[in-house]
């Protein structure tokens, strides 16, 4: 059974990524100049400024959008592609001004005593659930879809999460129930599924859902909701 993947962000809240967050909202909070920007030229004026690589920068801010860090009224679009963004003091939500605060905080946890560190993890899986219910509402049915799957069937391993995309991508979510009982049943055979795309799909959503504590991993193949 070859299934296929979704479209995934390319990143995961690593240390590297915290740090070129901050940078790009240290950035256009204190040195950009306020206007409206055609968005390449947006692009490539925050790597040069911040010296960091393009294509990251290319992947943090479409998913700092999604993410409710980046005001969604500053972005201009033609289609689903970014044309322009508009930098002023609205640029960044309330939620995202507080998780960047925090995040230079969390950065610099290891100094802190070990209740404090206790107190800065609970903090952050707070701002995990903000984070997490402004996926739920972006464009991307992935978040939407892996949420009920885990609400109905309570864990999710990979190939179940391949049956999942490869449903919604065929427009085959009518016959999703069926599959997964066929699989949790071994009517369908672990080795029967062959993911042919969007392969790492899987590893990057998963691996980011954890960051946020949305998602613990049990029984070392299987996921479930925290929240």
């Amino acid at each position: 059974m070859k299934v296929e993947g979704c479209s995934n962000p390319g990143l995961s809240f690593t240390q590297k990524y915290k740090k070129a967050i901050i940078n790009i909202y240290d950035f256009l909070h204190n040195d950009c100049t306020p206007g409206k920007y055609d968005y390449s030229v947006f692009q490539n004026l925050i790597s040069s400024s911040i010296s960091s690589d393009n294509s990251e920068i290319r992947m943090i801010i479409p998913f700092l959008i999604k993410l409710g860090v980046i005001n969604h009224e500053n972005i201009i679009k033609g289609g689903s592609r970014i044309r322009e963004i508009i930098v002023n003091d609205s640029l960044f939500t309330l939620e995202g001004i507080c998780f960047i605060s925090f995040l230079k905080i969390e950065l610099k946890s290891d100094d802190l005593s070990e209740e404090q560190q206790l107190i800065v993890r609970r903090i952050y899986a707070k701002f995990g659930v903000i984070l997490f219910n402004y996926l739920l509402v972006s464009d991307d049915e992935i978040y939407r879809d892996l949420c009920s799957f885990l609400k109905k069937y309570e864990t999710v391993d990979k190939n179940e999460f391949f049956i999942l995309t490869d449903c919604r991508k065929k427009d085959r979510m009518d016959m999703l129930d069926s599959i997964i009982n066929n699989y949790r049943s071994k009517i369908i055979s672990p080795n029967d599924i062959e993911p042919i795309s969007n392969i790492n799909s899987f590893q990057y959503i998963t691996s980011f859902l954890l960051q946020l504590n949305i998602l613990k991993k049990i029984m070392m193949i299987r996921y479930h909701l925290v929240i």
